[in-house]
């Protein structure tokens, strides 16, 4: 089942890259980036990193779909 699951869209896995693999990379990126920001500000938002930390997640999930 996983390997089916894989081979939906393998555009990262075999270099067809589409725009859209492109994109949530970025999403991933910069979601990324804002929650580690947020982690160093001090004392720590923690309704700002559940924000990023959750947006970071569905871009990562996109991402691998």
């Amino acid at each position: 089942m996983t390997a089916f699951l894989l081979a939906v869209d393998d555009g990262i896995f075999t270099g067809k890259l589409t725009l859209a693999d492109i994109m949530f990379l970025v999403a991933v990126i910069l979601f990324a980036l804002a929650t580690v920001i947020r982690l160093s500000l001090r004392p720590v938002p923690i309704d700002s990193v559940l924000i990023a930390g959750g947006l970071t997640a569905v871009a990562l999930g996109w991402l691998v779909l």
